[in-house]
């Protein structure tokens, strides 16, 4: 049994909240995973809020087994303070939960086995940020993150197989990719888990609002992020509305505050402008039962997006969720997730932007409930063999087992603090220079002398 800090973000999926945020979802998954190995755990986690106030809950100390500590970000965020939790927990491992638990770890300087999550690969999310704020300067801010935590940890995991190998050329820029390291595993994949908590229970039913029983609900719950394809959403669903009086569009969720607040305002136009609009409903952030609800009523989830690297490297939790819950899935191949469910044939999948085709597939849908619900259980099936949280953090769970520092860890630190090792790489390249330098100079001594002697022959 191993000791380990886990350093995260909230809210957990079994807290108030308006939703289950991504981040908390992943902090969670860590958390469950070791303790249900038989880990002792600890975990330090900061609210985000990208949404309404949460609804008014008690705080725990403890769930499941695992302690808990509630800080503030900017708490959490301060070397001092982790490091005198480390120091009372008596751990022997620490593990950062998503970049910004990683980094706040990375700050702390704890001289123990470090492994650090990338909840996505956070560079092309920078990417994306940058693209909706017209300028670059998310990329400068989230590679100070990146680079910090790749210099220090032991360990790294990614959410996809593609993001492993994105990670490795971040890694290979850092230096990490070193003589010391050669042949050692640095990237293990804990994909995103199918999670289960008290929030899964059916709510009571009650009738759709401006709806009948016949109608054909298609549901999008969460967020309306940079990747989110709204025109496509709404282009689709008006070609599907113009053939089928039944279909109606149901929307929990909204914008991210603080970070996307123009995507969920162009759903809004497009919907206000749309000659269907009595048939879409833009509920915005709900309370909770609410959302089971609405979630219990629909007869097919959908997400669009946008096809990016973000979506390429990364996952989607409210795609695991609306398979756990068994609801007929609509998606945009783009992922590894996507590739999985369209392989299986355990979701209807459409290439990006592609306006004909998702109006089709959610046709389709309307006219095939039997099949439709069939392809939903057995994608059910499907996630909780492959996407339980004991299986994701398989991973994990073996290297706490034995946690052990990274081969090239000394060297690491005889470097001092990481935020300079850029110049350092650039001094050992310079250096390299130079040796080449003199290599080249030596071999044409050779030559020349060579060349000489055969002259004077």
């Amino acid at each position: 049994m191993t000791r380990v800090l886990i350093c995260g973000l909230g809210p957990l999926p079994f807290e108030p909240a308006w939703a289950n945020w991504g981040p908390g979802i992943r902090t969670w998954q860590f958390a469950s995973g070791l303790a249900a190995a038989g880990h002792r755990i600890g975990l330090v986690k900061a609210d985000l809020a990208p949404g309404p106030a949460p609804p008014e809950g008690p705080k725990r100390l403890s769930h499941d087994g695992v302690r808990i500590h509630d800080l503030s970000l900017q708490q959490m965020m301060e070397p001092r303070v982790l490091a005198r939790l480390v120091r009372d927990n008596k751990v022997d491992a620490v593990v950062g939960a998503t970049l910004l638990g990683s980094f706040a770890l990375a700050r702390a300087g704890c001289e123990l086995p470090f492994w650090a999550d990338q909840f996505g690969h956070s560079m092309a999310e920078a990417q994306a940020k940058a693209a909706l704020v017209g300028n670059n300067r998310p990329l400068a801010e989230t590679w100070n993150l990146v680079r910090r935590v790749g210099a220090v940890a032991d360990k790294f995991s990614a959410v996809s197989r593609a993001q492993r190998f994105a990670m490795m050329g971040e890694l290979g820029a850092i230096g990490r990719l070193n003589a010391q390291n050669c042949g050692y595993e640095m990237i293990e994949v804990v994909p995103c888990a199918v999670e289960r908590s008290g929030a899964d229970s059916a709510a009571d039913e009650r009738p759709r609002a401006d709806s009948s029983e016949d109608d054909f609900c298609v549901l999008w719950s969460g967020s309306y992020n940079v990747w989110s394809d709204v025109e496509t959403l709404v282009a689709a669903l008006e070609g599907a509305m113009s053939a089928d009086a039944r279909i109606r569009f149901v929307s929990t969720g909204g914008e991210v505050q603080g970070h996307d607040e123009s995507t969920y305002h162009r759903l809004k136009q497009r919907v206000a402008d749309s000659p269907f609009r009595d048939r879409f409903l833009l509920a915005g952030w709900v309370e909770p039962d609410e959302m089971r609800v609405y979630r219990d009523q629909a007869d097919l989830a959908i997400v669009t997006e946008t096809p990016i690297y973000e979506g390429i490297l990364g996952s989607k939790n409210r795609i695991l969720e609306w398979l756990h819950l068994g609801i007929p899935i609509l998606c945009t191949e783009l992922g590894e997730l996507s590739s999985y469910l369209s392989e299986r044939r355990l979701a209807l999948t459409v290439r990006p932007s592609d306006v004909r085709a998702t109006t089709e597939a959610i046709l389709w849908a309307a006219n095939h409930h039997g099949r439709l619900q069939e392809m939903a259980q057995s994608a059910r099936s499907a996630a909780e063999a492959d996407f339980s949280v004991a299986v994701t953090t398989a991973p994990l769970s073996r290297w706490a087992d034995r946690p052990q520092r990274a081969p090239d860890s000394e060297a690491m630190r005889s470097l001092g603090d990481p935020m300079t090792y850029a110049s350092w790489v650039d001094r050992f390249a310079a250096q390299a220079q130079r040796v080449r330098f003199v290599e080249v100079s030596t071999l044409a001594r050779k030559l020349w002398r060579r060349s000489r002697s055969r002259l004077g022959s």
